[in-house]
């Protein structure tokens, strides 16, 4: 019973070891054309992924011997897609260049039209709020001389 004990303690502890050998590493610097650094680059690869920081830089754990289909997306630039097959425990340099996505759009045309005259509703200009008697002019004193308003 106890060498079960031992036995199983000692796979528990060597699992993890074994599961972290079975990792490379993706770093590099993201460009645009003008060789300038471009922060918020989505990077995945399957369900794992990252994002390059304000610098442009990034770091990606990718599985080991196995190819590996790494795209680099961002909202104005081009997707930038790469194959990657590496050793275990490899750290491989990648500095992607992205270029930018132009996409031209046909006309816009903008049309419009009157709004509707609602019932119930008055217009009232401000020159004839100048022209009401009394102590206080004011829009109280307008809505007062309108029927039905006491």
């Amino acid at each position: 019973m106890k060498k079960l004990k031992l036995t199983l303690k000692l796979l528990f502890v060597l699992i993890p070891i074994f599961a972290l050998a079975q990792t490379a590493t993706i770093n590099g610097v993201i460009l645009d054309e003008f060789n300038q650094p471009i922060d918020a680059v989505n990077i995945k690869s399957g369900d794992l992924g990252t994002q390059s920081n304000s610098n442009g830089f990034f770091s990606l754990k990718i599985p080991a011997n196995t190819d590996v289909k790494v795209i680099f997306s961002h909202v104005s630039l081009k997707n930038v897609e790469a194959t990657f097959n590496l050793k275990n425990g490899e750290i491989f340099e990648f500095n992607p260049v992205m270029k930018e996505d132009a996409v031209q759009i046909s006309t816009v045309v903008l049309s419009g039209k009157k709004r509707k005259d609602v019932e119930g509703i008055v217009t009232i200009a401000p020159e004839v709020l100048l022209k009401i008697p009394g102590a206080q002019a004011g829009v109280e004193n307008l809505l007062k001389t309108l029927p039905g308003v006491s």
